[in-house]
């Protein structure tokens, strides 16, 4: 969700706004943490898990900070959809780590959807959006 999220839309709006100076920092301070937390991870903690861990919470983080950034340089409210997909993305690991398959997918499936149904204005506004892009397109 969060490497998409910067790929799509926070590199390139990084690079319209000519601030890749600023994206170059945030990627390099993710890079430095990243490394930082898999080294403690997987050397003091000697846990796999904890490290890739680690890595999943500086994408997130680096998707954040991307965000909260544009948000304020364009002048838009921050979205809580943020905090839906945070808890999203923790759901997702907890489950996948803990429950076998199928429970796991279950169990995945159904917080998505609530998802979905809590955020359903924003989903349905994002729908639409893509319709008429595609459109658009045609």
């Amino acid at each position: 969700i969060f490497d998409s999220k910067m790929s799509i839309c926070s590199t390139t709006y990084f690079k319209v706004l000519r601030h890749e100076r600023l994206l170059l920092i945030i990627n390099t301070a993710t890079v430095a943490l990243s490394a930082a937390l898999s080294f403690f991870s997987v050397f003091s903690l000697n846990s796999i898990d904890a490290a890739l861990s680690s890595v999943v919470f500086c994408i997130m983080a680096r998707s954040i900070v991307s965000e909260l950034w544009i948000n304020r340089t364009l002048n838009v409210d921050a979205s809580l959809v943020v905090i839906g997909e945070m808890a999203l993305t923790i759901l997702f690991l907890a489950s996948s780590s803990s429950l076998p398959l199928l429970p796991g997918f279950v169990f995945t499936a159904c917080c998505y959807i609530g998802f979905l149904l809590v955020f359903r204005k924003e989903s349905i506004s994002a729908l639409q959006q893509i319709k008429v892009i595609v459109k658009s397109l045609r």
